[in-house]
Parts: structure tokens; sequence; C-alpha cells
């Protein structure tokens, strides 16, 4: 390990590497209904983040920059708007409010979050924790394709909602798509757009996907992204044979 490289990242602050806030669109954020997953919700959120590189935004370990630094007005900005899309997300006006009056102040993402875990993380069971932990870390980059993350991701959630612990049906979604955007191959972002359009048009542009994606439509879904995964992958098989 570079230990140098490695220091010089754990002391940035959190304006380093933001993109400009005019280039940045969050889109739609799954809403956080009551008896929701926190878990599952803040991981879709860190995952739309991450995509904008705003992660660090949230982060617990990098301090706010200090208001002399000249990447601090951006800063604000991003922070300001991503700690509103989260309150936008809050259908409870009662958590809302609770989340605002905790320690931290709210008019930035980090102290939203902090102040959200303490409202609405719920005491659960090790079992519970270690099922959704099973879940949530799923990522394309442990397994050789998409579609063996995508089959896993379909298996790890049939046995969340078996348990009642499963997050929502279009967070799920979500999650899927956003991590098979972020894979890096061209093929896989083809396939979100599509399944991005799928979801436009069969819901005529419904502005509340959160609530009209059913459990069945996520299977719905779920299977068309691994129709599409399967038709890329022996089409690539195809080519790959073509050359011998």
């Amino acid at each position: 390990m570079d230990w140098e490289k490695w220091a010089e990242k754990e002391c940035l602050d959190q304006s380093e590497n933001l993109p400009n806030c005019r280039d940045v669109d969050l889109g739609n954020l799954p809403f956080l209904s009551e008896g929701d997953n926190f878990y599952e919700w803040l991981q879709v959120v860190t995952d739309i983040l991450d995509f904008q590189g705003l992660t660090g935004l949230i982060s617990e370990t990098r301090p706010r920059p200090l208001f002399s630094n000249e990447k601090s007005k951006n800063w604000a900005d991003l922070s300001q708007a991503v700690s509103i899309w989260m309150q936008d997300a809050i259908l409870d006006d009662a958590i809302r409010l609770e989340i605002a009056d905790g320690n931290e102040s709210i008019d930035f993402a980090d102290g939203f979050v902090k102040n959200a875990k303490k409202v609405l993380r719920p005491p659960q069971s090790r079992a519970d924790v270690k099922k959704i932990k099973n879940l949530i870390k799923l990522k394309p980059s442990s397994f050789d394709t998409s579609l063996e993350y995508v089959l896993a991701y379909a298996e790890h959630f049939s046995v969340a909602s078996e348990h009642g612990i499963a997050m929502a049906p279009y967070a799920a979604l979500l999650t899927v798509l956003v991590n098979i955007k972020l894979s890096g191959r061209a093929s896989d972002r083809f396939i979100y757009y599509q399944i991005h359009g799928m979801l436009q048009v069969d819901s005529c542009d419904n502005q509340d996907l959160s609530e009209w994606v059913t459990l069945r439509l996520f299977h719905y879904y779920m299977n068309q992204i691994i129709k599409l995964l399967m038709d890329d992958h022996d089409e690539r098989l195809g080519e790959t044979f073509g050359r011998i």
C-alpha cells in the first residue's frame, strides 16, 4: 500500500474532487415511508451519490471545508442540494421534523444523515442485520459478470422478503440498475437505459415510481434485465467463437 497516497486521501475534506454543482443531476430518490428499512434506503442514497462522485458529502470521516477554501462555495451548494433531496424523500412530516431537531444542522448533507441515523435506525436482531448486509453489500465487482450479480441479488432479495426485511421493490430495482450502470461495460449501461425507458413508458411517466413499482413489477423488470443480460452474454460468446 502507498501510505503517502492513503494519508493524503484520508486528509481530504468534503470539498475535494467534487463535480461542479451545475453539472449534477441527482434524479429521483425512492421515498422513505414509516416502516421502511433505513439501512437499505441509505444504501440507495449512497449508490446514487457514488455514481455522481458525491459520497464525500455524507462522509463521517471527512471534515467540512473551511469557508476560506475556494472550493467551499461549490461544496455548500452541493451539500445543501443533497440535503434537500434527501429531506424531500421523507414522507412523514413528524419524522422529518424529528430529524431537523437533532444535534446536527440539516442545512448540509452530512448533518442530515447523522440525525437521520439516530431517528430512523430501528433496533434489529443480529440475524436481521446480517441478512440486510448480505443483500446491500452485493456489487457487480464481486462477480465475473453482471448476469451473475443480478441472479444473486434476486435470490438474496427473495430471502430477505421472506423474512420481511427486504427494501421496497422500487428501491431494490433502482439499486440493481445503478450498480449495473456502474459496471463500466457499455452494454450494461445500454441495458440500464432500456429498463429506465421501459419504466417511464409503462408507468406513463408516473412521478412516484416508489409507489408504482410493486413486488410483482419488481420481478417482471428483474426478469427483463436477466433476459437482456443473457442475450448480451450469448452474443459475446458467439463473437468469441466466431474468432476461433
